[in-house]
Parts: structure tokens; sequence; C-alpha cells
């Protein structure tokens, strides 16, 4: 009689669940029903955002996020770090292959084209990272600088070389489409930058700041110069037919702001890089 009754609780309880389920949006429920939140960043650190750390393990200011979406939704946190770049990550979203993308993901017009963008949970000034003598003599109209010193620096297939090819005079007045030299790693065009190789380095305010700090010698050839008027929406990324699940995620990311769990994580990731 005991056990009868104990699967008799058991599958009111069940049943009770599947209520619960029914009622939740499909897109939401289907997370739920895996038990687990998969979301795509790159497969290269980016920090803060995303980094593995002196134990390898992954963490940053996105994986907390991550961590805490996940939470909110009472599911599992999976990790999907196959994308090789940021454009990569938008397609795996687009292709059901994670329920989100983020990581330091720029919300552009062409990437909205294939995943809906939330509310912008960190605004970026852009920026550029300037070699000190090439801009000195450029200044000075000085005929020993060649063109192709002249180049701008960007990371491979990322927002920044599509904002750079298409705004190019917005950023600067040396800038032009065909200057645009696409590298794997930021840290790669830092050494180039920093011997004269290339005139600047087009990236976000939060990286140029990471990228000087980690590398003091660099502000002996390098100055910073924030591009008036510019900034870059970082977003999380979902599918196109998930509107329930990107709306909560917009109500996610202004509870996320209001409670101060944002500048928690701020002062615990980017405190000296803004």
């Amino acid at each position: 009689m005991k056990s009868f009754l104990l699967s008799v609780i058991g599958l009111l309880c069940v049943f009770f669940q599947l209520s619960c389920l029914a009622e939740i949006a499909p897109d939401i429920q289907k997370i739920i029903i895996r038990g687990k939140l998969i979301v795509a960043i790159t497969n290269k650190d980016y920090f803060p955002f995303f980094f593995h750390n002196s134990k390898n393990e992954l963490e940053g200011f996105d994986i907390e996020i991550a961590a805490k979406i996940a939470t909110h939704l009472g599911v599992k946190l999976e990790i999907n770090s196959s994308a090789t770049s940021f454009n990569a990550v938008v397609d795996q979203v687009e292709n059901d292959a994670a329920d989100i993308g983020m990581g330091a993901l720029s919300a552009t017009l062409q990437r909205g084209l294939h995943v809906a963008f939330s509310t912008p949970y960190l605004k970026e000034n852009k920026v550029l990272l300037i070699n000190r003598v090439l801009d000195l003599k450029l200044e000075e109209n000085d005929l020993s600088v060649k063109e192709d010193q002249l180049k701008f620096a960007v990371i491979k297939n990322s927002s920044y070389e599509s904002f750079l090819k298409q705004n190019f005079y917005t950023i600067s007045k040396y800038a032009n489409p065909n200057r645009v030299v696409a590298y794997d790693v930021q840290e790669n065009a830092m050494k180039d930058l920093m011997t004269g190789k290339i005139y600047a380095l087009f990236t976000d305010e939060i990286k140029a700041n990471s990228l000087l700090k980690n590398l003091p010698s660099a502000n002996i050839y390098l100055k910073k110069r924030v591009i008036d008027g510019q900034t870059d929406p970082i977003s999380l990324a979902v599918n196109l037919k998930n509107q329930t699940l990107l709306n909560w995620i917009n109500l996610f990311v202004e509870n996320f702001a209001d409670s101060g769990a944002r500048n928690v994580l701020s002062q615990k990731y980017l405190k000296g890089l803004r």
C-alpha cells in the first residue's frame, strides 16, 4: 500500500510539473525540459568578458551573466566555445546550435538580419590605439611614412571589421577600406602596432584599456583616441523565432542593471578598464 501511495504521489508531481510547463512558452519550455542552457562564445579568450584563469577554468563578466540566466531558468549552464569568430557565434544561434550567443557580442544591423538582439547590457566607446611616432610624423607631413604603414588593424570577422570598412570616414582621416588588416588575435596586432608596422588598432575601450594594462610599455609607444559619438552595444543574441525568450532576457537585463548586480560584476571584472 505504501509503495502504491508513493507511486500515486510521484505521478501527481509529474502531472503538476507538466501542467506548469504547459503554461510556459515553447521556446523557454524547450530549455527547461532539456535541463540546460546552451550559450555560444568564441574559442579564443576575450578578457575580461570570458577567459581561462590559472586553474584553466572559464570565467569572466559574461560567463557570470550566463550562469545567472541559467539559475533563473532553473537549469544547468553549458558553454559552447566551438565558434572560431564572433560571426560564427551568430551562426550557431541562427542554426539552433545554441540558445543564446554572447561574449562581448556587438549588436549590428547585419547580424540583426539573422538573429534577434537583446537590450544592450553594456555600451562601450569605440577607440583607436595609435602609434605615437607615426601619428606625429603624419601631422608634420613627414614623407618618410610609407603607404603600407597606414594600416588599421581589426579582429577578423568581428563587428569592428564591418564598422571600419563601412564607416571609415568617421573613424580617422587616414582610414580607408583598402587599409584594413584583419588579425586572428589582437595581441598580434599590438606587436605590429608598437613596432610601427601599422598605424592603428580599432577596438572597444574595455579591450584597449586591457591591452594597455597588460603591456605597460605600450603606453610609451601608443595613445588611445576615443571616436566621438560612437558606441558599441554589447548584447545577447537569440534565434529570431524565440521571441518569448528574447522578451524574458530583456527583462533579465533590466533587472540585472536595477538590482545592482551589474555594478558588482563591473567592480570585479571591469574596474580600471572603463
